[in-house]
C-alpha cells in the first residue's frame, strides 16, 4: 500500500536526519569539552549587500601569545555579529588558527537543530503514514473475519496523481455494488496499488467486503477482480 511505502521512506529519512543531528550535537559538545577559551573581537562583521550571507572575521590571542584571525563557520544574513563586538572563542592550543570557532547558538548548534527539525518533520510524516497503514490493515483483517462479501462492478480505473515515484503513479478503481443494499446502491474506491491486475477493467466484477452495519466501511479486494463476462 502507498501509505506503508511512504511510512518506510519518510520514516527512514527522518531516522537518518535524527542520527545526523545527534552526530553534529555530540561532535560540537566534544569539541567544546576539548577546547580552551579566549576573548575575541569581531574586526569585520561582513557586508550582506546583495542578499549574500557573510561570515564574521574574528581576532583573538591564544594562550601562547599568537594573534589569530579566523572566519565564523556559518554564513548568515543579517550578520550574526557586529564589528567591534566581543565574543567568546573556543580553540585547541595545538592549532589555534585551524580549530577556532565562536561561542554562538548559530555557530555551535545550527546544523544540529536543522537536521533535528528535518528529522522530526520527515519522521512525523512517516509516523502518520504508518498509523494510516496500520488502521487500514486492522480494518481489512476485521472485514475478512466479520464482513459481508458482495459483488461490485468496476466503473473506472484511475491513477493517484498525488503520488509520483520516478514519473509513475499508483492505480485505484471505482466500483458500484451490483445489488441494492438497504435501499441504496453503495459505491466503493479501492486502495492505491502500483501493480494493477490485468483483470481490473471497467465492467469487470470485483468482490468487496463491507461492514453489515456500515456500508461506508469496506475493503475492495482488488487482486480478485474477475474478467468482464
Amino acid at each position: 500500500m502507498v501509505s506503508k511505502l511512504f511510512a518506510l521512506i519518510f520514516g527512514g529519512i527522518g531516522l537518518v536526519m535524527l542520527v545526523i543531528a545527534l552526530a553534529f550535537g555530540l561532535n560540537t559538545a566534544l569539541s567544546i569539552s576539548q577546547s580552551s577559551t579566549a576573548e575575541g573581537t569581531v574586526i569585520d562583521a561582513g557586508n550582506p549587500s546583495g542578499g549574500r550571507k557573510v561570515r564574521a572575521l574574528i581576532e583573538f590571542t591564544a594562550s601562547n601569545g599568537q594573534v589569530v584571525q579566523f572566519r565564523s563557520n556559518t554564513g548568515t544574513n543579517p550578520p550574526e555579529f557586529q564589528t567591534g563586538q566581543k565574543v567568546k572563542v573556543f580553540y585547541k592550543p595545538a592549532d589555534p588558527a585551524g580549530s577556532a570557532f565562536p561561542d554562538s547558538f548559530i555557530s555551535l548548534w545550527f546544523w544540529s537543530l536543522l537536521s533535528g527539525l528535518l528529522g522530526l518533520v520527515f519522521g512525523g510524516i512517516g509516523l502518520v503514514c504508518l498509523i494510516m497503514w496500520y488502521t487500514s490493515y486492522r480494518k481489512k483483517k476485521w472485514l475478512q473475519q466479520h464482513g459481508q462479501r458482495i459483488t461490485a462492478e468496476i466503473t473506472a480505473v484511475r491513477q493517484n496523481k498525488m503520488v509520483n515515484n520516478m514519473g509513475k503513479s499508483p492505480y485505484y478503481v471505482l466500483a458500484r455494488s451490483r445489488d441494492t443494499l438497504n435501499s441504496v446502491t453503495p459505491t466503493f474506491k479501492s486502495v492505491s496499488v502500483w501493480n494493477l491486475p490485468a483483470t481490473a477493467t471497467p465492467g469487470a466484477d470485483i468482490d468487496v467486503l463491507v461492514d453489515p452495519n456500515n456500508y461506508g466501511r469496506y475493503y475492495v479486494e482488488l487482486q480478485d477482480a474477475k474478467e468482464k463476462k
